[in-house]
C-alpha cells in the first residue's frame, strides 16, 4: 500500500516500464484500475501484514523473489479468431 501520490505515481511509472518491455504491442492500463478503492481490504489486515514500502518485482505477481514470469497476450487474434 502507498502513502504517498508521489510513492503511488512512481509505482505506476514503473508498471507502464514493466508492460511496454513486454513487447506486447497495445497494452495499457485501463482508466477503472485508477478508481479501485482498496478501503475495506485495508480496514480488515493488520499493519504487519502490509507493505508501505512496496516495488515492482515478481513477488508482487505471486512468484518467488526473483522468480521470472512469464507475460501471455491472451488478446492475441491467433487465439480468439473468428469461428463461423
Amino acid at each position: 500500500m502507498v502513502m504517498t501520490r508521489g510513492q503511488y505515481a512512481g509505482l505506476q511509472l514503473e508498471f507502464a516500464k514493466f508492460l511496454d518491455q513486454t513487447g506486447i504491442w497495445g497494452i495499457v492500463i485501463q482508466d477503472g484500475c485508477y478508481m479501485d478503492d482498496p478501503e475495506d481490504t485495508v480496514k480488515s489486515a493488520c499493519n504487519d501484514l502490509i507493505n508501505f514500502f512496496p516495488e515492482l518485482n515478481s513477488k508482487c505477481f505471486g512468484a518467488r523473489e526473483n522468480e521470472p514470469i512469464e507475460i501471455i497476450n491472451c488478446s492475441s487474434f491467433e487465439l480468439y479468431g473468428e469461428v463461423a
